[in-house]
C-alpha cells in the first residue's frame, strides 16, 4: 500500500522516482473515484453509501463508518457504513464529540490514527472491534470552509501506520467530501424550503377556489332542509338538484386541483404537452372549447422544470377563474417563444372585472403572482367588457439561470 503513503520506503533513487509516480497515479484514480461517489442524487442517503464504498475500495480497508454533525448539537450521528460481511448492530450510532480525542480532530481538521494493540491513553476502543480483530482505525475529518461537517472512520484488520505524505493524502480526501457533503446539504434545505412553500401556494389555491363552494353546499343543505320542514315536496326537489349540481362543481373542481400537482411530466420538454392535458381535462369536465396556439422555434420546446410546473399551475388556475366567474364561452391559450422570452397568454370572450377590486382574502391572483416570480417571470391582467387577458412573460436569461441551478444540482 506504498502508492497511499503506508509505509512506504525505498533507498534505491530511481525506485523510488518510480514508486513516487505511481503512487500520484494511483492517488489521481483514487480521488476520481471518490468525487465520483459525490455525484447528485435526490436521495442523499444514496450519496453517502456511495462514498463509504468508494472509500472501502480506495483505501483497501475492512470498515467505514461515516457520521456527520448533528444540527444544533455536539455529536457525530452516523448515516453510512461499509461493513464487508462483519456484524454492524452493535456498533454506535452517535458519537459525542467530547470523548477521545475528537475535540482535537475538531480543532486541528487533521486526521486520528489509532492503534488498537497500543491505543493512545484518551481513545475509545469499541468492545467489538477487538472481538472481530480490528487493529488499527483512522478517522477522517470532513472539512468545508474551514469547519468539520463530520468524519469517516477507517478501520483495518492489520496494523496500519501513516506517514505524513499519507496524512496529507487524507486531508485531502476530507476535504472533497466535507465540501460535497456540504453542497448536499444545503441543496436538501434549498429544496425542502421550496417544498414548504409549494405546500403554502396550492394550499392558499385550494382555499380560494373551494371555500366559495363548499359555502354554498352549506346554504343549499340549509335551504333543502327548511323546504322539508315546511313539508314542501317541489322546492325540496329543486334544493336537492341544486345540491347535488354544486356537489358535482366541488368534485370535479377537486379533480382539476389534482390533476394540476401531477402535471407537467418530468421532462424539460414536458410544458406543451402538460398544457395540452390540462386544456383536454377542463374541457372534458366543463365543456368550454380552449383553443391552444403553440408560436415556438424549436420543438420540441425545452424549459425547465420549475418554469413548466409553474406556468401548467397558472393557466389551471386561469381556466378555473374564468370558469367561475367570467361566464366565457370561449378561451384561447397562446405559449409563444422569441429571442428575448417565452411568453403565455390566455384570453377568454367572458365578463371582465377590475383586478384593483378583488378582496384581499381572494388569493388566486396574488398567486398567479407569486408563481410568475418564482419562474423568473412577470404576470400582467388586462380586463373589461370585451373579457381578460393573462400574459406571462418569462426572459430568456431567468430560464437560463435556472438551467444552470438544475445542472449544478444535478452534479
Amino acid at each position: 500500500m506504498e502508492e497511499y503513503g503506508i509505509g512506504c520506503g525505498g533507498s534505491d533513487t530511481v525506485l523510488g522516482s518510480c514508486l513516487d509516480q505511481h503512487r500520484w497515479q494511483r492517488r489521481c484514480e483514487s480521488l476520481t473515484r471518490i468525487c465520483e461517489a459525490t455525484a447528485w442524487s435526490a436521495e442523499p442517503e444514496l450519496v453517502y453509501q456511495r462514498i463509504v464504498d468508494a472509500l472501502a475500495d480506495v483505501l483497501r480497508c475492512n470498515q467505514v463508518h461515516l457520521h456527520l454533525t448533528a444540527a444544533g448539537s455536539d455529536r457525530f450521528v452516523k448515516l453510512a457504513y461499509h461493513a464487508n460481511g462483519y456484524h454492524q448492530s452493535e456498533w454506535e450510532d452517535a458519537l459525542p464529540m467530547s470523548i477521545g480525542r475528537m475535540q482535537w480532530m475538531v480543532k486541528t481538521l487533521e486526521p486520528i490514527v489509532m492503534d488498537y494493540e497500543h491505543p493512545h491513553r484518551e481513545d475509545r476502543i469499541p468492545v467489538e472491534a477487538f472481538e472481530h480483530g480490528f487493529k488499527s482505525a483512522v478517522s477522517i475529518p470532513l472539512v468545508a470552509e474551514g469547519e468539520v461537517v463530520g468524519m469517516c472512520s477507517v478501520v483495518y484488520s492489520a496494523a496500519i501506520s501513516w506517514d505524513d505524505d499519507g496524512l496529507e493524502y487524507l486531508q485531502k480526501i476530507g476535504r472533497i467530501l466535507g465540501v460535497a457533503i456540504r453542497r448536499i446539504q444545503i441543496t436538501k434545505k434549498a429544496s425542502e424550503l421550496q417544498v414548504l412553500a409549494e405546500r403554502k401556494r396550492l394550499s392558499s389555491e385550494i382555499h380560494d377556489n373551494i371555500s366559495q363552494l363548499i359555502g354554498s353546499l352549506s346554504l343549499n343543505a340549509s335551504t333543502a332542509l327548511e323546504s322539508y320542514e315546511a313539508e314542501d315536496d317541489e322546492a325540496l326537489r329543486a334544493d336537492l338538484e341544486r345540491l347535488e349540481d354544486t356537489c358535482g362543481k366541488v368534485m370535479r373542481i377537486l379533480r382539476d386541483e389534482m390533476l394540476s400537482l401531477r402535471i407537467p411530466l418530468e421532462r424539460t420538454d414536458g410544458l406543451i404537452e402538460g398544457v395540452e392535458e390540462c386544456i383536454a381535462h377542463f374541457e372534458k369536465n366543463w365543456g368550454i372549447p380552449v383553443k391552444l396556439q403553440v408560436k415556438t422555434v424549436s420543438r420540441p420546446l425545452v424549459v425547465p422544470l420549475q418554469t413548466s410546473m409553474q406556468l401548467t399551475r397558472i393557466l389551471n388556475e386561469c381556466l378555473s377563474n374564468t370558469l367561475r366567474h367570467a361566464q366565457a364561452s370561449r378561451i384561447t391559450v397562446e405559449i409563444a417563444e422569441s429571442a428575448r422570452c417565452l411568453t403565455m397568454t390566455v384570453e377568454d370572450d367572458g365578463k371582465g372585472f377590475d383586478p384593483r377590486s378583488v378582496a384581499p382574502e381572494r388569493l388566486g391572483l396574488r398567486i398567479m403572482h407569486e408563481r410568475a416570480d418564482v419562474a423568473g417571470g412577470t404576470l400582467s391582467i388586462l380586463s373589461g367588457e370585451a373579457g381578460t387577458t393573462v400574459c406571462v412573460d418569462i426572459p430568456r436569461s431567468s430560464m437560463s439561470d435556472m438551467g444552470e441551478r438544475r445542472r449544478y444540482d444535478d452534479h
